[in-house]
């Protein structure tokens, strides 16, 4: 298939490299062309503009940052809404709150076109082995469409109806994310606190039925301080925002969700080992932060 992508980070990237993998005749936009530089030496076409981008595709991916930076692109000057083809479906995988969504939905109908949300499940490695989860909201049609492709790039897919659920699904497992790796950095600094070593404490928490199970994948990662990203704790911060801030809109009291969010924020706010900021370091580095 003809297929753009425009949003070139961690999980884009990888994205990316399994459909020019897969023998898909890519067209990439990112902001920083030097971030493509290797998908381009593979035959991936680099355009300047995202209207240019996407004007042949058949499907059109984006992995942005942010719903700001998601509409921009979108419908803002030299955006790529109106230069799709009228059969083409764009497949957006950012993670953005429910409304946007259902807003970005009328927006592109109203303009003729076709628009599926897709948040996924995974970071870097499941991204880079095609075992992401995605959430599909939007028409069977092109749910039908993108199938085509996402067994190059996932593992599951869960199609939750029409515009704004898998967000909103997104969202509520991001917040489990959050708080997870946040009880457990709270109980080994806890536990070192009053006298344990930090491998006693692992090899007690990680694995037992208290534990988030995604901690096994990355134990060697907490065990050794690598800050490496897979997934940026900006971006975790950002979606905390998110929660909290559609808890307020929907009535929902969750406190410690607002605790966690404030706690990430704080991370984002203060300099890390030799002032290096934390927010671009991995979301994992929390037990890091609360370690200093």
């Amino acid at each position: 298939m003809k297929i753009t992508f425009i949003g070139l980070g961690i999980m884009g990237h990888a994205m990316a490299g399994r459909l020019i993998d897969g023998g898909h005749h890519l067209t990439i936009f990112n902001r920083d062309r030097e971030k493509g530089k290797d998908l381009i030496e593979k035959g991936a076409v680099f355009e300047s503009m995202p209207e240019n981008a996407v004007k042949d595709s058949e499907l059109v991916f984006t992995m942005l940052s942010r719903q700001e930076v998601v509409e921009d692109l979108a419908l803002g000057k030299n955006g790529f809404v109106d230069a799709l083809p009228d059969s083409a479906v764009w497949v957006d995988c950012t993670t953005v709150d429910p409304d946007f969504v259902k807003g970005m939905a009328e927006k592109v109908k109203q303009a003729g076109k076709r628009y599926l949300e897709a948040p996924v499940l995974g970071t870097r490695g499941p991204a880079m082995s095609g075992e992401l989860v995605f959430l599909l909201g939007g028409r069977q049609e092109e749910v039908d469409v993108v199938s085509l492709v996402l067994p190059l790039l996932g593992k599951k897919v869960i199609h939750l109806g029409l515009w704004g659920k898998a967000a909103s699904l997104k969202l509520v497992v991001n917040l489990m994310l959050a708080q997870s790796i946040l009880a457990f950095s709270e109980a080994v600094c806890f536990g070192k606190a009053i006298g344990l070593q930090e491998n006693v404490i692992f090899d007690t928490l990680i694995g037992a039925p208290v534990t988030a199970p995604f901690l096994s994948n990355i134990r060697e990662k907490l065990a050794t301080k690598d800050t490496n990203p897979n997934f940026q704790l900006k971006w975790m911060a950002k979606d905390l925002g998110l929660i909290t801030k559609m808890s307020a809109e929907n009535n929902v009291e969750i406190p410690s969700a607002a605790l966690t969010a404030s706690i990430f924020d704080r991370a984002l706010d203060e300099g890390g080992e030799q002032g290096e900021k934390w927010g671009d370091k991995d979301f994992s580095s929390i037990l890091q932060f609360l370690n200093q």
